[in-house]
């Protein structure tokens, strides 16, 4: 599969992979993650995605 997130090392601690994941998910239904990023990634996009939605 081919992303357009930015890779770079550790990118569940980047900012930049996080918006980027934000800004993607307003256009797909889904996001698949490696199982690093679901310890550092999900919960950050779910607290964000619960601000956009208020």
């Amino acid at each position: 599969m081919l992303s357009h997130l930015p890779n770079v090392a550790y990118r569940h601690k980047s900012s930049a992979y996080l918006q980027a994941a934000i800004t993607a998910s307003r256009e797909v239904d889904a996001i698949f993650v490696d199982f690093i990023g679901l310890f550092g990634l999900v919960a950050r996009c779910a607290r964000r995605w619960a601000k956009m939605a208020r």
